[in-house]
């Protein structure tokens, strides 16, 4: 069981703190049952519920020694070239759905090779190689800036520093 002021990875709102646990009746059906009060920190709602026996999916985010360890095993995770639209699309969603740090850099370098192999090529960018790119950075860089404790918008560069310095290409 969660505690408040845990800071957890949802589903669908990515980073979120647990402001508490309450007990609700949305069905109206006399029975209350527990929820956790999760607040989104990267996301526009204000709060969300999520039932503390039920099947939405919440985990742990990653420690700063887990996080630290992820970036520094970023230039040795392997981008794939799909040029089928379907199947990469298909991969994307997987990736994202898997709830997996790991293949979320995954997807993230490999769209960002894709497109630029586009643009290389004097194509632009496919809409939705843009939407599954935007979303795994923002998964990403959401629980990786909380882990770190980095603000938001200052984890890209912090990112792309450590790569750099690690000498690898990728």
């Amino acid at each position: 069981m969660f505690q408040t002021d845990d800071y957890v990875m949802h589903e669908s709102a990515g980073v979120c703190r647990i402001a508490g646990v309450e007990s609700r009746d949305f069905m109206q059906s006399g029975q209350a049952k527990q929820y956790y009060s999760l607040k989104p920190l990267h996301s526009p709602c204000d709060s969300i519920f999520v039932p503390v026996e039920g099947d939405v999916r919440m985990r742990d985010i990653l420690t700063r020694s887990e996080a630290t360890e992820l970036i520094d095993k970023i230039p040795n995770i392997e981008a794939d070239i799909l040029d089928d639209d379907s199947t990469r699309e298909q991969i994307c969603k997987d990736a994202l759905q898997s709830f997996d740090c790991y293949e979320w850099v995954r997807i993230v370098k490999s769209l960002h090779l894709r497109i630029s192999l586009r643009k290389q090529e004097g194509k632009k960018p496919l809409l939705t190689d843009e939407k599954y790119l935007m979303l795994a950075e923002d998964y990403l860089h959401g629980e990786l800036s909380v882990a770190l404790d980095i603000p938001l918008d200052e984890i890209g560069p912090y990112i792309a520093r450590k790569v750099r310095e690690s000498k690898i290409d990728w």
